[in-house]
């Protein structure tokens, strides 16, 4: 869902309630708020994307994947479904 607060653009994710994917981007969430390093991994990662031009923001989403999910596994998180 694409939309916007104020001047910012956002995009939200939402879950079904009882759906893994909630429990594995909080572990993600909280793996980046303890680990400096995994942070600035994740950083790095997005500011090498944001020179590109994405027809699609799943594109995007896809591009962040891999460090997405390493992150999770590192965090002990299940591996995506």
């Amino acid at each position: 869902m694409l939309g916007a607060v104020g001047d910012l653009p956002v995009n939200l994710h939402r879950y079904a309630q009882g759906s893994p994917e909630i429990t594995r981007y909080l572990m993600f969430r909280d793996r980046l708020r303890a680990h400096d390093d995994e942070r600035a991994r994740y950083e790095g990662h997005k500011r090498g994307l944001t020179g590109r031009e994405w027809a699609d923001m799943n594109l995007y989403a896809d591009a962040k994947g891999p460090v997405v999910e390493e992150a999770i596994g590192r965090a002990g998180g299940p591996p995506r479904p």
